[in-house]
């Protein structure tokens, strides 16, 4: 269980693979290590690849600071430093796609290529509005009203065809709570603040934006104007919501793997 303390932030990862080009993993708002585990692993046989538990989450410890995109860009920053990875190619999911842009702004010479899934220019109402929901019912205990709407807005009718509610309900009970309360504040917050407007249009990497069709959070429209902003290419996710690293994993290994034979 490695651990690389910088920045007096002491981050949990796992940095393994051949040693090859390097591909770094950044996980959404409330997902830990092991949401990139099933890609990272799949691709291990011909990259090295970089899993973590960023800031506000996991094992990763720092000193409870308020939490921006900005400053968690600037700290994996410092990671992928210290682990000396050179050029990656940087893979986000959501709040994690936010950290890898605001990555590739200020740090242009550390990725070669950015792959994100439901990416948007900054977090709509609608979005911030649902997650606000969710933690608040988290935060007050209400956990059969968290479940509805988590099953509700995160995920694609196809999901919620083959899984009824209650086996959902059994499969979110049975999850490790990996994240406090004051820590998924301070990603919301984070998140909250996220705007790319005054500079998305700078980047100059290659970029492949993943939406699924049915994503309340970030939609296709979202997705079309990050590639749109950054001169990158749009696939479109069929039968999917949010969640599509649970919904359709091997849909996106293999995009992925695809697209790093590029």
């Amino acid at each position: 269980m490695p651990f690389e303390t910088v920045n007096n932030i002491t981050f949990h990862y796992e940095y393994y693979g051949v040693d090859n080009a390097p591909v770094v993993f950044i996980s959404g708002y409330t997902c830990d290590i092991n949401l990139w585990r099933p890609v990272a692993d799949a691709i291990e046989t011909n990259h090295k690849v970089l899993i973590f538990d960023n800031q506000g989450i996991g094992k990763t410890q720092d000193h409870g600071e308020t939490l921006t995109v900005s400053l968690m860009a600037q700290n994996i920053a410092k990671l992928i430093q210290a682990l000396g990875i050179d050029r990656a190619v940087v893979v986000g999911y959501a709040m994690g796609s936010s950290i890898a842009l605001q990555l590739a702004h200020d740090f242009p010479d550390m990725v070669s290529k950015l792959i994100l899934l439901s990416p948007v220019l900054k977090w709509s109402e609608q979005a911030k509005n649902l997650a606000n929901r969710l933690f608040k019912l988290r935060q007050s205990g209400q956990q059969e009203a968290f479940i509805q709407l988590l099953y509700d807005c995160a995920f694609g009718s196809a999901f919620k065809s083959k899984v009824p509610l209650q086996a959902f309900t059994e499969m979110i009970e049975g999850a490790s709570d990996v994240q406090s309360i004051e820590d998924q504040a301070r990603q919301l917050h984070a998140l909250e603040l996220f705007n790319s407007h005054s500079w998305i249009k700078s980047l100059d990497v290659p970029v492949l934006v993943l939406s699924p069709d049915q994503d309340q959070f970030a939609t296709v429209d979202d997705g079309k104007a990050v590639a749109e902003a950054t001169l990158g290419k749009q696939v479109v996710i069929k039968d999917c919501g949010h969640a599509a690293l649970v919904e359709q994993p091997d849909k996106l290994i293999s995009i992925i793997k695809q697209e790093l034979t590029h």
